[in-house]
């Protein structure tokens, strides 16, 4: 408020000089002789104290009140979308919006803040080719800044600055870690899906942090520690891994502060909506049916309305090669019908002017924006850019109106393949946070369960800390991510109505850990809306800790268990150990359900691959050789005493070489060579015997082949089938929310 006085006498003075000399066209705030929205955000800046170089101020002021503020911001977007038709100043003066004479910048402030313009929205790229799915030739988004390194955020309690104390390495260890809960359930619910229709799941999908922040982890207590609720737990047992004597499985929950739909604030949310031609691609197929993009995200925009109330404004913009506000001011619920209807009518086509959705989206925003309210701009988007640019400067200008919180804009990656990094920068500067939406669960929880930590963010720049007692060893994380270097983890956001689980393991060489001994995990982050960089501490010792939340425990590790198999990481004899050990007699939901996946995924069947092996026709005097596996596709390990042929009377022509006896961990594979000696006319059958200790009956292969002074005729190459099998057909209708 103080600039705005010091400059207004200023303002005024060259306002009236440019006016009466026809040099000035009101709202045209940085004379490119348009009058559009950059000027309402160039405005919107300078108000707040932001330096801002080149900008006219004489044109600023639209309505002659001698003060550039807010009001004046909002004048000229209401002017750009059309709903005034002229300006409260003297608008008789100013020639009209169209066609505007040639003019010339009015004489400048003396000293003025100089910073670079924002860029203008009327000055963007030409449009380029759609992007290909994936291949060097993909078309990728230009961003204007690049993003710095992580801040490592010093422990700030309360705000209060304090210095960062280093821990005695005698006597504490520590590393900084980071469960991303910006990723989507797809990883989970693909893994699931496909390991109940036969399918081995790709090992990428074995993101144990994923599978964590996906199922429920619910303490019976916890304890505030300020912002957040924190509850910790420790596992100590007998140690499986040879010289060590313990070893202790660490369970901690964290959850932010829980905002409700009767609590909240109501929301103008406006909505920015990629119609795309992308978007009518399909989906990863995680059920029965199948889905695209578009139809997710129409899902998710219907299983929105449960989560509005009374009171609530919805705006809805959409772009594809050009952008435009489909809706704006809808009022929930009197116009829920148009809503509806809007959403329903949402159809892919055109190239990817993310760029012109962004612009429109906030025309739409500033023209309907409420003080009293959540100002929130939500795009969805897969982020494939390939028409226009946007800077996050240009959202970043928005986040702050009248020197309060002003348009945070969070964002929503439809398929697994958006442009993450591209859309975290954008929701980054605007304050909020992202999400990925990949199948109908994704929609339904960014709209329903988490639509409150999709509007706002309780904490910013998150970094967790966990201090152990240093005779520890640290030799299992659950973590995407961890370091002792606070640079080598990326800071997080934690929005509200979320939490979050973390599962970490460790080693005791010997018996001499004392029960005073500590756990201590540390919450550095910074307020989203001031910036104060606060910290919370959390500190329990070993005898408080133990035998604490051991059903959340149990269950955090079978399913890093079942990560690390499906992973490939370890194998079944690896960790098996665990199980036989410390799981006979332990039963919950979440364990039966992956105990039942990891059963499914090494089967139980010990199995020869083929089952039985023809030679075919083999010519006089030839001998082919071909392999059989034996596969130990069961929960137990397998001993293979003898492999042997069951017929070997004179002038038997098989023979076999097998490396046996031999061990068989589940999922190990033994290969038997078997040769077939064509020497005298005959068809021949004979039977490969596995003896082992799988079953009390030997497993029997039969085998067989011809040999003849003519081979087998060659088979002829098929020909192309003339139809291919077409895609499973979209649904009628989605699933009912």
């Amino acid at each position: 408020m103080k600039k705005v006085s010091l400059f207004s006498a200023c303002a005024l003075a060259i306002f009236i000089f440019c006016a009466a000399s026809g040099f000035t066209l009101t709202g045209d705030a940085n004379a490119d002789n348009n009058i559009n929205i950059v000027d309402a955000l160039m405005v919107a800046q300078y108000y707040v104290g932001m330096s801002v170089s080149g900008i006219d101020l004489a044109a600023s002021d639209v309505n002659a009140d001698g003060s550039i503020n807010i009001v004046d911001a909002l004048l000229i977007a209401q002017y750009y979308v059309g709903l005034i038709a002229d300006f409260p100043a003297d608008a008789q003066t100013n020639p009209p919006a169209t066609n505007p004479p040639t003019t010339t910048n009015p004489p400048t402030v003396t000293n003025p803040p100089t910073v670079t313009n924002p860029p203008s929205a009327t000055s963007l790229p030409a449009a380029s080719p759609a992007p290909t799915s994936g291949g060097s030739g993909a078309t990728t988004t230009s961003i204007s800044s690049v993003t710095s390194p992580p801040t490592t955020i010093t422990p700030v309690p309360g705000g209060t600055p304090m210095p960062e104390v280093t821990p005695d390495p005698s006597e504490t260890s520590f590393f900084y870690f980071s469960y991303d809960d910006s990723a989507s359930t797809a990883g989970v619910e693909l893994a699931k899906y496909q390991l109940n229709n036969g399918v081995i799941p790709d090992p990428g999908l074995a993101r144990p942090w994923e599978f964590l922040n996906y199922e429920d982890f619910t303490p019976e207590t916890t304890e505030n520690i300020g912002l957040f609720d924190v509850s910790m737990g420790l596992w100590e047992r007998e140690s499986l891994k040879e010289g060590y004597e313990k070893e202790y499985k660490l369970g901690v929950y964290v959850g932010s502060p829980v905002i409700t739909k009767e609590t909240r604030k109501n929301v103008v949310l406006t909505l920015i909506v990629d119609i795309s031609g992308s978007m009518g691609s399909y989906a990863v197929q995680v059920d029965t049916e199948r889905y695209t993009r578009m139809d997710i995200v129409k899902y998710g925009l219907t299983a929105l309305t449960n989560s509005l109330k009374d009171g609530d404004v919805i705006n809805i913009a959409t772009f594809e090669t050009t952008a435009a506000i489909a809706q704006q001011g809808l009022r929930y619920p009197e116009d829920l019908s148009t809503y509806n209807a809007a959403v329903d009518a949402l159809t892919p086509t055109g190239t990817t002017n993310l760029a012109d959705g962004v612009d429109k989206g906030y025309q739409a925003a500033l023209a309907t924006y409420d003080p009293e309210k959540s100002n929130r701009v939500v795009i969805l988007t897969d982020a494939y850019a390939n028409t226009g640019e946007i800077d996050p400067q240009v959202i970043a200008q928005h986040v702050i109106i009248n020197g309060q919180e002003g348009i945070y804009f969070s964002g929503l990656g439809i398929s697994e393949a958006f442009q993450e990094a591209f859309l975290q920068q954008l929701t980054d500067a605007g304050k909020g946070a992202y999400f990925s939406v990949i199948t109908l669960t994704d929609a339904k929880k960014a709209f329903q369960d988490r639509f409150a930590a999709l509007l706002m963010v309780a904490a910013k720049d998150v970094q967790f800390r966990m201090d152990y007692p240093a005779v520890l060893e640290h030799d299992i994380t659950a973590a995407e991510e961890t370091s002792t270097d606070p640079v080598e983890v990326q800071p997080i956001n934690f929005s509200y109505n979320t939490t979050q689980y973390f599962f970490e393991g460790f080693q005791l060489e010997t018996d001499e850990l004392s029960s005073d001994e500590t756990f201590k995990l540390t919450i550095s982050y910074k307020d989203p809306d001031n910036g104060t960089e606060k910290t919370e501490v959390f500190e329990k010792t070993i005898a408080d800790l133990r035998g604490n939340d051991m059903n959340l425990i149990r269950d955090a590790e079978t399913i890093y268990l079942f990560t690390q198999l499906i992973g490939k990481q370890k194998s079944w004899g690896e960790i098996s150990p665990v199980f036989s050990t410390y799981y006979q007699d332990y039963s919950s939901p979440l364990f039966n359900e992956y105990w039942e996946l990891i059963k499914i995924y090494i089967g139980d069947s010990f199995e020869a691959i083929p089952e039985s092996l023809d030679f075919g026709r083999v010519l006089i005097g030839d001998t082919l050789i071909k392999t059989i596996t034996i596969a130990n596709n069961s929960l137990e390990t397998v001993e293979i005493f003898e492999i042997y042929l069951e017929d070997t009377v004179s002038g038997n022509p098989f023979g076999i070489t097998a490396d046996v006896p031999a061990t068989l961990e589940p999922l190990d594979v033994l290969n038997i060579k078997v040769a077939f000696e064509a020497a005298a006319e005959g068809v021949y059958e004979n039977g490969i015997v596995v003896d082992s200790s799988y079953d009390d009956e030997p497993l029997v292969i039969p085998v067989s082949g011809t040999a003849s002074y003519e081979t087998d005729p060659a088979t002829p190459t098929p020909e192309p089938p003339g139809v291919t099998t077409p895609p499973t057909p979209i649904p009628t209708a989605l699933p009912v929310l």
